[in-house]
């Protein structure tokens, strides 16, 4: 049927024509105000010209009138002006005309969303607040990079004629090239800053404010360079909030300069010569360039530029002339103590792997917290996650990174905790998982009813066959150690094979008597023995060697872990760790990484180098808890190169001593 539209009524019509009209004759001044000073072009005759444009825009349906409006205007103010200068009036007011409300418009919008949409801005507020502090030193230090980059182009590059002129009549000469030096030196400076906060150091971040404000002063007082200065303001309010992301003490000249920073400074350096000496080769050069001040601008800008290549060359050799590191050489029996104190008050049981002497031991500068690790070929390896404090265990990752990189090495970290999985991916490494490892809850542990049935049936069996179980203290170990080493001799033998280093301990008397004993006895007869990890009271117990002889009873070892657990629960511990399973719960599916589907490849399938399967199942008899533990390193081709190395640590490979 027919349509009915309700006409306004007179009054709202009248409103709406007159809201329309200034409207238009709004945009018509706008345009009339970007126009050029034309002679005869008044007023009344833009305004003439706007409405006559935008009926036929209307009339043309086209969205916005746009190509329709702009011929339109052209034509007709052809007559008047330049075709160029007409465009470029009605390109400004497009921006203006459309482009300012479209961006008021859209800040409105996302506001309005945002107050409609606050849990889920709260929620993405927190999951960025995570990963900020790995990306955000990044984004500082390639924009203060970029700061730097500024600074050097602009001293290299006349400044408005318009504006030199009028700095010229505030200030005296001298000032304004003092700016100049100033300014690319202060921009050299930042390129070898930026690599200090890109590594996260509190002395960089320190130096970088001051150099910021510097360079906006510079910026204003050698050419009236509002827009640098904007930028480097910018740069300046992204770094005031970012102070807890520069946490790192240590020296800036201590940090090594990777080779593609050296050449990202060089091809800037080589960038700012290349547009003073091209960009200005019609200049002919006096004989007196070097001793004016108040000189062409391509003088000006040889000057700064050579200053910059001299600063950078200081730089450079300052970085050269750093201190020597030490040799990399074994703790001695004082460094050992030191990290045994550290251990014995530190929760997992795993740092006691630093008293066996095969590995260095890299330690805080406050000597609270230490990392120990061996060296193979190119790869230096951090057994275990750094032992100390959450802000020293940080240190120490970026300190050994960074003194492995110094020797052209690649340091990795081996079965690291997920507690610490975020230091590593905040140092751009890689992760692998290598297994999972076994801990007991002892508090639970119990031999009652409920318990395994077969457990307390080992434990009856070998009590009944006079067995019995106690733990010798550290000093009462050397007395025992020649029995011990005859059981260790035998059960060696027994298995064809030779000692492991590194991520275990070896048959060593002095590493032996730097720890309790626990022992199982018949009669006068040593049967088994396993020498004690024990961490801070409330952590976690664990043992390192554990061998036996071939007379004992088959129930021997489930004995004499039962009897662990007993012990550790009844001195306070929480955890007992039985150790590694290796290649335990690594995902075979398809899209799983190359690494994980050819572990899990070789955990079902390479019993015949080793019984993966079976050491899982008889950790599992006794019911852990599995935690996952990880290979820290390199991506690419480095995991190759650092998993053979790591296996030759393991094997016996000697720790290399390096010189600096």
């Amino acid at each position: 049927g027919p349509k009915q539209f309700s006409v306004p009524s007179p009054q709202l019509a009248a409103l709406q024509t007159a809201v329309a009209s200034l409207d238009w004759i709004l945009a018509a001044t706008i345009l009339l105000v970007l126009m050029p000073p034309h002679a005869g072009l008044g007023a009344p005759v833009l305004v003439a010209m706007f409405l006559i444009a935008q009926v036929v825009a209307l009339v043309s349906h086209a969205p916005g009138g746009l190509g329709v409006f702009d011929a339109m205007m052209l034509a007709m103010l052809a007559p008047w002006m330049p075709v160029s200068s007409a465009f470029s009036a009605l390109v400004a007011f497009r921006v203006i005309y459309y482009g300012g409300p479209l961006v008021v418009a859209t800040l409105l919008l996302v506001g309005r969303e945002i107050a409609l949409q606050r849990d889920r801005v709260q929620r993405a507020a927190r999951h960025m607040a995570r990963w900020l502090p790995a990306v955000a030193p990044r984004a500082l230090a390639l924009a203060t990079f970029f700061a730097g980059v500024v600074l050097l182009v602009s001293g290299a590059t006349p400044a408005a004629e318009s504006r030199e002129a009028l700095l010229k009549e505030m200030s005296p000469t001298p000032l304004i090239e003092s700016a100049y030096f100033i300014g690319s030196l202060i921009g050299v400076t930042l390129l070898f800053v930026a690599r200090g906060l890109q590594r996260r150091l509190d002395g960089a971040y320190v130096i970088a404010i001051p150099l910021l404000i510097a360079g906006m002063a510079a910026s204003i007082l050698k050419g009236l360079d509002f827009e640098e200065a904007t930028y480097l303001l910018a740069v300046l309010v992204m770094l005031l909030p970012a102070r807890r992301a520069f946490l790192r003490r240590a020296s800036l000249l201590a940090e090594p300069l990777t080779r593609s920073w050296i050449l990202a400074i060089v091809l800037v350096l080589a960038a700012t010569t290349w547009m003073v000496v091209f960009g200005r080769a019609h200049v002919r050069f006096a004989s007196d360039v070097w001793g004016h001040v108040s000189v062409v601008d391509a003088t000006r800008a040889l000057r700064v530029t050579t200053l910059a290549i001299a600063a950078a060359g200081v730089i450079g050799l300052l970085h050269l002339l750093r201190p020597a590191l030490v040799r990399v050489v074994a703790p001695d029996a004082g460094t050992m103590a030191r990290a045994h104190v550290i251990a014995r008050a530190w929760p997992s049981a795993s740092a006691h792997l630093s008293l066996v002497g095969d590995k260095a031991l890299l330690f805080s500068n406050t000597g609270d917290s230490f990392l120990m690790y061996g060296i193979s070929g190119r790869s230096w390896i951090s057994m275990g996650d750094p032992v100390g404090t959450p802000d020293e265990r940080s240190e120490l990752g970026w300190r050994f990174r960074e003194l492995a990189a110094q020797h052209g090495g690649d340091a990795a970290f081996y079965l690291v905790s997920p507690e610490n999985l975020p230091l590593y991916v905040a140092m751009g490494l890689r992760l692998l998982k290598m297994g999972e490892t076994a801990r007991v809850p002892l508090e639970s542990f119990s031999l009652e009813r409920g318990s395994p049935k077969w457990l307390r049936r080992a434990r009856r069996t070998a009590i009944a066959e006079g067995c019995t179980f106690s733990v010798l203290p550290a000093a009462a170990v050397a007395a025992e150690l020649q029995e011990v080493r005859i059981v260790s001799d035998a059960w060696m033998a027994g298995r064809h094979t030779r000692e492991k280093r590194f991520s275990l301990g070896f048959f060593d008397a002095s590493y032996l008597q730097r720890c309790p004993l626990a022992v199982v006895r018949r009669g006068d007869e040593l049967l088994a023995f396993a020498n004690l990890w024990c961490g801070a009271p409330g952590g976690e117990l664990s043992v390192d060697l554990v061998r036996y002889s071939g007379s004992g009873p088959p129930s021997l070892t489930d004995y004499l872990y039962s009897e662990l657990f007993l012990w550790g629960r009844a001195n306070g511990y929480a955890w007992f760790d039985l150790g590694m399973a290796p290649l335990s719960g690594l995902e075979p599916r398809p899209l799983a990484p190359l690494w994980q589907r050819a572990g899990a490849r070789l955990y079902s399938r390479g019993r015949r180098f080793y019984n993966f399967e079976g050491l899982r199942r008889y950790k599992d008899k006794f019911d852990p808890i599995w935690e996952s533990r990880y290979l820290a390193t390199r991506g690419g081709l480095a995991v190759p190169r650092v998993l053979a190395n790591l296996t030759t640590l393991i094997n016996g490979g000697v720790m290399s001593a390096i010189a600096a």
